[in-house]
C-alpha cells in the first residue's frame, strides 16, 4: 500500500477515531476516579460527624467537658487520619492569645508551648504542601503545632479554636481541603455547645429557685447579638431556639419590634442584628417578624410581645 492508497486513509481515520475515543475514555476514568475518592472522603466526614454527635448524646450524661475534648480529638484524629489534634481557648476576648487546653497524637512528649499569639485570627485556615508563601497566622500555627501541614478553625463567639495537623501528605495522609472545614466547624460546635450546657447545669445547682412564675430567661441581654447566620449555623449543628420574646415600641405612631432569642448556645436573651452587627434589627410588620421566627429559627414555641415599660424587659431594653 502506498501512502495515497485509500486503505491508509481510510485506516489513518480509524486510529484517529479510536485514540479521541481513547482519550475521551481516559477523561472519563479520571473524572469517575476523583468523584469516587471524594464521596470516600464525605462519607468519612459524615461517619466521623455521626460519631462524634452520639459521643456528644452519651456525654450529656456523665462525661465532663475535659474527657468530652479527649474523645473529640481522638474521633478527629482517627478518622481524619491526622498526626495532631488540638483544642484551644483564646485567654480572654480578641487578644489572639490562646491557651492549649487538649493536645492528642504523635509526639505529645514534645508538648506545643503553653500560650499561643496570633494577630487577628482567622475563622479558618489550611496549609499544603503546593502553598506558597504562608501568612503570619498560618506560619504562627505551624510552629506552634510542630507540624508543617494545618487545618484551623476559630470560634470568635467562644473563644475556642480547633487545629488538626500532618507531618507529612502521602496517599495515608491526604492533603487538607476547603470541604474538610465543615467537619471541624460543627465538632466544634457540638463542643461548645456541651461546654455551655455543662456550665449552666452547674450554674443551676449553686443558683437559688427562681420566685413562683418568674421567666428564668428574662435576665439580662449577653454579648454583641446574633445575626441571622449566625442563627442558621448553630441551628445546622444542633442548636435550638428555646424562647422568642418582643420589645414594642412607638417612635412617631410608628409601632417597632425589637426580638430576643434565648438559645441552647449561650446564656440569657440575644438580640437580633443586622448583618455584620452594624445595627439591632427591627421590624415594623409583626408577622413578618413571627413568619421569620417560624421559617428560619423552625421555632413552634409562643412568641411574647411585651410593650417597652414593662418591667419584665426593663433589663433588655437598651
Amino acid at each position: 500500500m502506498t501512502e495515497s492508497d485509500p486503505r491508509t486513509e481510510q485506516l489513518q481515520r480509524e486510529l484517529d477515531y479510536l485514540r479521541r475515543e481513547l482519550n475521551t475514555l481516559g477523561t472519563r476514568y479520571r473524572r469517575l476516579e476523583a468523584q469516587s475518592a471524594e464521596n470516600f472522603r464525605e462519607s468519612m466526614r459524615s461517619r466521623t460527624l455521626a460519631r462524634l454527635v452520639w459521643e456528644i448524646f452519651l456525654a450529656t450524661r456523665s462525661a465532663t467537658p475535659d474527657e468530652l475534648a479527649q474523645s473529640t480529638l481522638t474521633i478527629i484524629g482517627e478518622n481524619m487520619i491526622c498526626d495532631r489534634v488540638a483544642l484551644l481557648k483564646e485567654c480572654s476576648a480578641d487578644t489572639g492569645c490562646f491557651k492549649l487546653c487538649k493536645l492528642v497524637g504523635l509526639g505529645q512528649d514534645q508538648a506545643p508551648p503553653a500560650t499561643l499569639k496570633i494577630q487577628r485570627p482567622p475563622e479558618f485556615m489550611l496549609t499544603r504542601g503546593d502553598q506558597g508563601r504562608l501568612e503570619s497566622a498560618a506560619a504562627a500555627v505551624r510552629s506552634y503545632l510542630g507540624t508543617p501541614y494545618i487545618l484551623w478553625t476559630y470560634d470568635r463567639a467562644s473563644g475556642y479554636a480547633l487545629i488538626a495537623g500532618n507531618f507529612q501528605e502521602t496517599n495515608v495522609h491526604r492533603p487538607f481541603e476547603e470541604s474538610d472545614r465543615d467537619l471541624l466547624d460543627r465538632a466544634l460546635a457540638l463542643y461548645v455547645d456541651l461546654v455551655g450546657r455543662h456550665r449552666e447545669a452547674e450554674a443551676g445547682d449553686d443558683a437559688p429557685p427562681p420566685p413562683a412564675g418568674a421567666d428564668e430567661f428574662l435576665l439580662t441581654t449577653n454579648g454583641p447579638g446574633l445575626q441571622e447566620a449566625d442563627i442558621k449555623r448553630h441551628l445546622r449543628d444542633g442548636g435550638r431556639i428555646l424562647k422568642v420574646v418582643v420589645v414594642e415600641k412607638v417612635e412617631d405612631d410608628v409601632r417597632i419590634f425589637t426580638p430576643f432569642f434565648a438559645t441552647s448556645w449561650r446564656p440569657g436573651y440575644s438580640i437580633l442584628r443586622t448583618w455584620k452587627g452594624k445595627a439591632d434589627k427591627t421590624y415594623k410588620d409583626l408577622s413578618i417578624l413571627v413568619s421569620f421566627v417560624r421559617a428560619t429559627c423552625h421555632y413552634d414555641g409562643p412568641v411574647t410581645v411585651y410593650s417597652e415599660a414593662a418591667p419584665e424587659v426593663r433589663s433588655l431594653v437598651r
